[in-house]
């Protein structure tokens, strides 16, 4: 079968799709990608199956875009991503052929395998058994996610080390998600090998000058001291990933360090620790936090902070401790979404609003009564927890100025965060 992938422009790859094309070329089926930005009739050539893997929130977009697409040519249509998963009714979509849900490498396969143009009738694909051992899966087809050479010739790479997550935030997907493979081992690791055998590949091949470890939670992984020895002397190159503030000791940070991290992203959520231990189900002292904090400070490890605001029952005034207590914390950035109630997660059941917006950067359903003041804060949170200052700012009419000092401090700390 010859599939093609449509997915918006990216700078991160999406690894799922790789993971997805290496799989099914095992079985000879043939892939490629393309971004919604380049597509064309042309693309849809020849092509048998056409797959979009899609989050809630960009789904109807993309329920628009294929609807179009099947306007001018005859494919199979399949969904896969977190969004069928959660809502399997959406195969009742016009001109939805097939869904996916759960992780797909090997459903999907099978698909392919099985399927012809002409018996496919709204077929949902559910969950195949979770695939314990990591390393059986090919990496993520890399040829494949680097079609375009902007994404070939970044020089950050990013590699997932595992699967799931053992924490149960009840605005994260994982919450949901886990809910599923209620029998099953949710937290999967690969070898220390598999690991060390794509990065090696991606510096030697793929001229990876900085690796990025998407990891949900990096620190959990029990072969973590193993993985860091070995990824210092046969990889040796800089790193970033993904932690739990409160899991981080000193000697771990050391580890870290000397093992070429140069930085890592940890989530706040709120500066408010009744917010978080009552609403957000973590329950770390600002204590704790400001600990871990000042391990980073003290072995020299940059980190960016990840925050939300406009949560459920927030007032303006919790916001304003979010981006006090961030301030305190001196991250090389702070970072701030702001809160979507996306449906069956257990957060959203603490609101009374059934809309959300595409981008959790954008917009707020949930604080209509602060929306400009959160809208504002969101656009100005990682400046002024550099520059508290700067707070005046905050004082004046919302504006298009907002956005673009948005996106240039962000793109100017990350130039300082990822090297």
């Amino acid at each position: 079968m010859r599939v093609l992938f449509i997915t918006d422009p990216f700078q991160v790859e999406p690894l799922g799709l790789g993971y997805l094309a290496s799989s099914i070329k095992r079985h000879d089926h043939q892939s490629t990608l393309v971004t919604t930005d380049d597509l064309t009739w042309k693309d849809l050539v020849d092509i048998d199956v056409v797959g979009y893997s899609i989050t809630t929130g960009k789904h109807k977009r993309f329920l628009e875009l294929n609807r179009k697409l099947k306007g001018v040519s005859k494919f199979i249509s399949v969904f896969g991503g977190s969004h069928p998963t959660y809502f399997p009714e959406m195969i009742k979509e016009d001109g939805v052929d097939a869904i996916v849900r759960g992780e797909g490498e090997k459903s999907f396969t099978d698909f392919l395998d099985i399927t012809s143009l002409r018996k496919i009738d709204k077929v949902e694909i559910g969950f195949a058994p979770l695939e314990q051992n990591l390393d059986s899966l090919p990496f993520p087809d890399r040829e494949f996610l680097y079609k375009y050479p902007i994404n070939r010739i970044n020089p950050i790479k990013n590699v997932m080390t595992s699967r799931g997550c053992r924490f149960s935030c009840p605005y994260c997907f994982n919450s949901l998600y886990r809910s599923f493979y209620k029998d099953q081992t949710w937290v999967r690791f690969r070898s220390v090998k598999n690991v060390i055998d794509e990065c090696k590949e991606l510096k030697n091949k793929y001229h990876a000058k900085f690796i990025f470890f998407q990891d949900d939670e990096f620190l959990s992984n029990p072969n973590l001291m193993d993985l860091l020895d070995t990824y210092r002397y046969k990889i040796a190159i800089p790193f970033h990933c993904q932690i739990r503030i409160e899991l981080l000791t000193y000697p771990i940070a050391k580890c870290l360090q000397a093992a070429g991290c140069t930085g890592v992203t940890f989530a706040i959520e709120s500066g408010s620790e009744q917010i978080r231990k009552d609403l957000l189900n973590r329950k770390m002292s600002d204590g704790k936090i400001m600990w871990g904090v000042n391990i980073l400070h003290e072995v020299g490890l940059k980190f960016r902070t990840e925050n939300m605001i406009g949560l459920p029952g927030e007032t303006y005034k919790d916001m304003i401790k979010t981006l006090d207590f961030n301030a305190q914390c001196k991250p090389t950035i702070g970072w701030a979404s702001i809160f979507q109630p996306y449906p069956r997660l257990p957060l959203a059941n603490c609101t009374d609003v059934n809309d959300f917006h595409e981008s959790f950067f954008t917009d707020t359903m949930v604080n209509k009564r602060d929306r400009v003041s959160i809208i504002k804060l969101q656009r100005l949170f990682g400046l002024l927890v550099s520059h508290p200052g700067l707070r005046w700012l905050l004082l004046l009419p919302n504006n298009k100025i907002f956005d673009k000092i948005y996106q240039w401090w962000k793109q100017r700390r990350y130039n300082v965060l990822f090297r």
